[in-house]
């Protein structure tokens, strides 16, 4: 992509044969390029997909730690009275 706005020549070119297949009335070559992008974009997709795998699980465990840490953060600070109510047992420990 870097090189496309970068190279006007390239940019010229790919332009051109851009709008070469759009204007084309040949039904085969339309099919042929809708079918490649079709491929194109599976493949694109199926590549992304495959890092949610690694993403999701990573994302979830940050997630709970993070929500884990503020709790314990709370507790450190939360006055004797608050304790007492949460866990009415805590004062017979």
């Amino acid at each position: 992509m870097r090189e496309y706005e970068n190279d006007d020549e390239l940019r010229y070119e790919i332009d051109q044969r851009w709008k070469l297949v759009e204007s084309c009335e040949n039904e085969d070559v339309t099919r042929i390029f809708e079918e490649a992008n079709d491929v194109l974009r599976v493949a694109y997709l199926a590549n992304m997909g495959g890092w949610f795998f690694y993403l999701i699980p990573i994302a979830l465990i940050a997630f709970s730690l993070k929500k884990l840490s503020n709790e314990a953060r709370e507790m450190f600070v939360m006055p004797n009275r608050e304790v007492d109510r949460l866990w009415p047992d805590s004062k017979t420990a």
